[in-house]
């Protein structure tokens, strides 16, 4: 006798009214997950490495460029990951490691403000490594030709940006490439008394090379440092200055004169002993002789006295005289021979065949002079150096630098460099 519930035991409608089981949405595996998380990793650090160098090399002086350049270094970096990411997911985690390596590093690379061969070593190491990664991987499994044709493509340009790298460092091991100086005029002029301890302090604290200063001799035969041959212009007492002697000079006031007044500088004028002394290390002095030929033995007596390295010591004058009496006394130290343009001017031939003959090192010209890269040239091939002066304008400094003067020399040194560096970054 059959049951009624026997065509349910022998499988007929049984499922007929039964709810489906609800499946849980799997949660990513462990290694997503770790990829995920290596990525956001480097996205941070690499984000946060990138910003904080912007903001130390331009965020005090130019905030809104640094602002500016984190927001693009983020979004480059973000773009990266992203793309970094979906090809990982596609398990071309190769090609994702390329492009993350590609752009991460030349990105850091464009942010290095140091040696041409530190850049290329960045380069190099970057897309070596990305080669290796490339060729060591086994290519997956494809019926697609163009992916083929795009990884061969791939690896060619890796060993031609590798063989550039190279090329690159090398050749600038082989012809190293000379900066330009930045020298401040009188010190750091435009923002501090001229020709006083303060605007020497000011103008090595701003990073210049060097600084230059004026100095003449007192009717008591001392060496001060001023630049006209009265005390009017920076005293607002009119006193000339070989009439005085060296107590009469220094009992004035330079530091609350004109512009200057109230803005909490005390200043006298310095002696030659406490010029030499502001010299930092590894920067030097330019000694603007506007004295006679006998004085320089008072200038050698100051830099022995100093005890300053000859190379840190060099001597300008519109005369040849105290230039060759300065090599006479003090061979190891520099002179460089001062000429203003006009219209009488000699030509650039004559200047170079006086300056061989008195035996100075270089020529210190008027930025007036058509100077260029043959101009340049010519005076470094006939073994003398070429130092122009007086340019505040970033424009002609570039232009100057592009035609490969040795120093310029500016009455704003700090700012000049910052704008000079900042065009030659972009």
């Amino acid at each position: 006798m059959m049951h009624q519930d026997d065509d349910s035991r022998c499988g007929g409608n049984s499922g007929v009214g039964r709810e489906k089981p609800v499946l849980a949405k799997p949660s990513p595996e462990p290694n997503v997950r770790s990829r995920r998380g290596a990525l956001a990793a480097s996205f941070v650090v690499t984000s946060l490495v990138g910003v904080l160098f912007i903001s130390g090399c331009w965020g005090k002086d130019f905030p809104s460029l640094a602002c500016q350049r984190c927001v693009g270094f983020v979004a480059i970096m973000a773009a990266a990951h992203v793309v970094g990411y979906r090809l990982w997911q596609r398990q071309q985690w190769q090609t994702s490691a390329c492009v993350l390596l590609l752009v991460v590093g030349t990105c850091f690379l464009l942010l290095i403000k140091g040696h041409l061969c530190a850049k290329s070593m960045v380069f190099l190491s970057c897309w070596t490594t990305s080669l290796v990664i490339q060729v060591r991987t086994p290519m997956l499994p494809t019926r697609n030709g163009l992916h083929r044709i795009g990884s061969t493509s791939v690896i060619l340009l890796h060993i031609i940006l590798i063989a550039w790298a190279v090329g690159m460092f090398f050749t600038r091991l082989a012809f190293p490439v000379k900066a330009t100086e930045i020298i401040g005029h009188r010190g750091a002029s435009k923002d501090a008394p001229e020709n006083t301890v303060a605007s020497l302090r000011l103008g090595f604290a701003q990073g210049v090379d060097g600084c230059e200063l004026d100095f003449r001799s007192t009717r008591d035969h001392r060496l001060i440092v001023i630049h006209d041959d009265t005390t009017k212009r920076v005293a607002g007492v009119d006193k000339k200055v070989s009439e005085q002697t060296f107590d009469e000079l220094r009992a004035l006031e330079v530091g609350q004169w004109g512009k200057w007044k109230g803005k909490g500088f005390a200043e006298k004028l310095p002696t030659l002993d406490e010029a030499l002394a502001t010299i930092p290390e590894g920067r030097r002095l330019f000694l603007h002789c506007y004295c006679a030929e006998n004085d320089i033995i008072e200038v050698q007596d100051a830099f022995l006295r100093s005890g300053k390295k000859p190379e840190q010591v060099v001597l300008i004058a519109f005369t040849l005289e105290p230039c060759k009496k300065f090599k006479a006394v003090l061979p190891r130290c520099k002179a460089y021979w001062l000429y203003v343009y006009g219209p009488k001017v000699p030509s650039l031939d004559e200047l170079i065949q006086k300056a061989k003959a008195a035996g100075v090192d270089g020529l210190n010209l008027d930025r007036r002079f058509p100077i260029d890269k043959a101009f340049v040239e010519k005076v470094h091939n006939a073994g003398l150096e070429l130092h122009v002066w007086t340019v505040d304008d970033p424009s002609e400094a570039l232009r100057l630098i592009a035609a490969g003067v040795d120093s310029i020399t500016t009455n704003r040194p700090g700012w000049l460099r910052s704008q000079v560096k900042l065009s030659l970054d972009n």
